[in-house]
């Protein structure tokens, strides 16, 4: 069995991160990348739930400044998510309740036809064979 050192490491763990991990914003970064048009804003606020509607406001900015979706829980984005609550939720009280599945893939579907960007399908399959 083949341990970690053994295998073939094409990318560092620094360049894995860069490409697929959750993006790292600092304060200079933030109002540029969690910026919200007027469409992407009334997505995101038409989520049940403040805690929805924080975590789909985060999903659209992570998705435009890295085109990809993030499982992520609020610890892990709570200089983010400050950020958008200040900005697009000022004054209302926040309470970081999990998000269940079914929410978590139905704001990454209206995301990508928001953007129009296709998610993957098994119906690609035939294609990428050929």
């Amino acid at each position: 069995m083949a341990t970690k050192s053994d295998r073939l490491a094409i990318l560092s763990d620094a360049e894995q991160f860069a490409l697929y991990g959750l993006p790292d914003f600092d304060d200079g970064q933030r109002p540029e990348y969690l910026s919200l048009s007027e469409v992407e804003l009334a997505l995101a606020s038409s989520r049940p739930g403040l805690h929805a509607q924080v975590y789909c406001a985060l999903q659209i900015s992570y998705f435009k400044a890295k085109h990809a979706f993030f499982r992520f829980i609020w610890d892990e984005i709570q200089d983010d998510s400050a950020f958008v609550l200040s900005r697009y939720f000022n004054g209302c009280t926040f309470e970081p309740h999990t998000i269940t599945k079914h929410e978590y893939f139905t704001q990454r579907t209206l995301i990508a036809e928001l953007f129009a960007y296709q998610l993957w399908s098994a119906d690609f399959l035939q294609q990428l064979k050929q």
